[in-house]
């Protein structure tokens, strides 16, 4: 039987017009070389994927002809925590490094929900998580980059140092990039110092509006936490608060919290969930951001789906509608041209109907001079 993640994992590995896409896995970077030169050669497009874990966020639509697999390039290049660094291929995948930075207390950000994404897979989808309000997005995190423009062209940004001010930031285009500006070989991202202490607290609230209320009074206190959360599905609204540092520091925090918010939960982290839509909006558009998903949510009800949760990140201004965390069923509906056209002032959604033509022209434009300076040749799906 097919599990629902291999469905979609399929599905989004097909071409616009709906042809299964054949997959190339190169097992070194001069076979890589091979495959641009053929696909420039032939006018070919490819598409670049990891192992997938992005691919249910991915744009529709894209012409693509194949798949580059990456995940055979793995391999960590260089490890230096003493100057807080690692480099490594792009299909090595982040729990590796994470392991990896864990066993020289050191701390790898993002943290991700997905286990198996890879370094590449991780930058080029812009992947977040929920430790995001600490320490940042991922294009904080990359320090250098190195990618195959073609098959005898190459850009090299960044370096391996975490003071590094050589040449242009080129590396930061390709976070989010979707793989459209070239296949990721290597990157090198920072670490931080490890958490002595962490905690996960919790309180239930009636509505969430009243729960968003509450976490913005925690944005407002001298805490530093790595993520402030609200969770709403059926059975409760509450709001998570994920503390981290010394252990003289957290208690502080837990004490000052509790006198801002009264009696909190300690609790055990939530399992991480699979984003199914994600709304990026300004912070002043959460409530309206919050109130658009909880709508979506809501319809996937239609056909007797099981709703996933909805997660709010506060601090960060961003909003997912999620998998259900125990059968990670995936909701039926998406949303609809009159959804779309509601969506709140300034935001950006990212799910399966997300299209480029809902993007400011300013941005369309630049992406454009962007893909026409790194990709002339047209190798990469758009």
């Amino acid at each position: 039987m097919t599990s629902t993640f291999e469905s979609e994992f399929h599905a989004a590995t097909r071409s616009a017009d709906s042809r299964e896409l054949p997959v190339a896995a190169p097992g070194s970077e001069d076979e890589a070389r091979d495959l641009l030169r053929f696909a420039a050669k032939d006018g070919l497009r490819v598409l670049p994927r990891g192992n997938g874990t992005s691919l249910r966020l991915e744009e529709p639509g894209r012409r693509a002809d194949f798949v580059i697999d990456t995940t055979q390039l793995a391999g960590v290049i260089a490890f230096e925590p003493s100057d807080g660094t690692v480099t490594a291929f792009a299909g090595t995948t982040m729990a590796s490094l994470a392991e990896l930075a864990a066993g020289s207390g050191r701390r790898l950000a993002p943290d991700l929900a997905h286990t198996t994404s890879t370094l590449g897979g991780a930058i080029a989808s812009g992947r977040t998580g929920e430790d995001r309000l600490r320490y940042g997005p991922m294009r904080d995190q990359v320090l250098g980059l190195r990618a195959l423009l073609s098959a005898d062209i190459s850009s090299k940004s960044g370096g391996r140092l975490v003071k590094n001010v050589a040449g242009y930031d080129l590396h930061r285009a390709h976070c989010g990039g979707r793989g459209q500006y070239g296949l990721i070989v290597e990157a090198t991202l920072r670490l931080h110092p490890a958490l002595p202490k962490e905690l996960h607290l919790k309180r239930s609230f009636d509505s969430l509006e009243v729960a968003i209320e509450r976490g913005n009074q925690v944005l407002a206190t001298t805490c530093r936490p790595l993520s402030i959360r609200v969770w709403h599905d059926d059975n409760e609204t509450s709001l998570h608060i994920h503390l981290g540092g010394r252990e003289d520091v957290v208690e502080a925090e837990h004490k000052l919290l509790e006198s801002a918010l009264g009696d909190l939960q300690v609790t055990l982290p939530r399992t991480k969930p699979q984003t199914r839509i994600r709304l990026d909006s300004p912070i002043s558009q959460t409530i309206a951001a919050v109130k658009w998903i909880e709508t979506l949510r809501q319809a996937s009800l239609v056909g007797g789906h099981k709703p996933g949760p909805l997660i709010a990140d506060l601090g960060i201004a961003s909003v997912s509608f999620a998998c259900d965390p125990t059968t990670d069923s995936i909701p039926g509906h998406s949303p609809n041209d009159a959804a779309l056209q509601a969506l709140p002032t300034g935001a950006h959604l990212f799910g399966p109907s997300h299209s480029k033509s809902r993007r400011a022209s300013a941005v369309g434009a630049l992406e454009s001079r962007i893909e026409a300076g790194l990709d002339p040749l047209g190798i990469f799906a758009r």
